[in-house]
C-alpha cells in the first residue's frame, strides 16, 4: 500500500496552536479535493500528529477524539476515507499549569521520532518507497527522511521556520495542492 502521511495543523488546518474544538478548525483551501484526487490514485491517507496541548493539559485525549471524529466525518461526506491517526500526546517540557505529569516523556512517538510511523508499518501492509510525509516544520520532514520516505515541505503552517532540525525535503511546495499534484505527476 502507497500512503500519504500527513501532518494535521498547519498541513490539514490552519495552524492556530493547540486546536481542540471544531469552532477552531478551518480546513485548507482545496483539501478535499485534493485527497479525493490521492485517493483516486491509490494513496491511502494517514495522519500523524503531534498534540503537545494533551500533555501540557491544555486539552484532554477525549476532546481531541471528538475533534478527530468530526474532522474524518467531514472527509467522509467528501468520500474521502482515513486509513488511520496517530498521535503523540506527549511533551517533555514541564512547567505548564495543568501538565498531565504521566505525558512529560522523551518518548518514541513524537516527531521527529518515528514511533508513529512505526506503528502504521506494523498495523498495515505499507510500501515506505512508494510513500510520502508531507509536513510543514522541520520535525515532520526529519521524521519522514528517518524513515526513508519522500518528503514535501509545505510553505503553510511554520513553512519550515520552526528551524529545530537540518533536513532536506525532496521537494518545497508553496502549499498541499502543489504538494499533492507533484507527488500525481510523479
Amino acid at each position: 500500500m502507497k500512503v500519504l502521511f500527513l501532518d494535521r495543523d498547519g498541513v490539514i488546518n490552519k495552524d492556530l496552536k493547540y486546536v481542540c474544538k471544531k469552532e477552531d478548525f478551518y480546513f485548507k483551501y482545496g483539501i478535499f479535493k485534493l485527497l479525493k484526487k490521492a485517493s483516486e490514485q491509490n494513496y491511502k491517507i494517514i495522519i500523524i500528529t503531534n498534540q503537545a496541548g494533551i500533555g501540557r493539559g491544555f486539552y484532554s485525549e477525549d476532546e481531541f477524539w471528538l475533534l478527530m471524529d468530526w474532522v474524518l466525518s467531514k472527509f467522509l461526506q467528501k468520500g474521502i476515507s482515513i486509513e488511520k491517526v496517530y498521535f503523540c500526546p506527549h511533551h517533555p517540557e514541564s512547567g505548564f499549569k495543568g501538565e498531565v505529569i504521566e505525558l512529560k516523556i522523551d518518548c518514541e512517538c513524537r516527531k521527529p521520532n518515528t514511533g508513529m510511523i512505526k506503528k502504521a508499518v506494523k498495523d498495515l501492509n505499507i510500501d515506505l518507497q512508494k510513500s510520502y510525509l508531507i509536513g510543514d516544520t522541520t520535525s515532520d520532514i526529519k521524521t519522514g527522511e528517518k524513515m526513508g520516505l519522500k518528503t514535501i515541505l509545505v510553505k503553510t503552517g511554520y513553512s519550515g521556520r520552526d528551524e529545530k532540525y537540518i533536513v532536506n525535503p525532496n521537494y518545497h511546495c508553496d502549499n498541499l495542492l502543489e504538494g499533492v499534484k507533484k507527488i500525481l505527476k510523479l
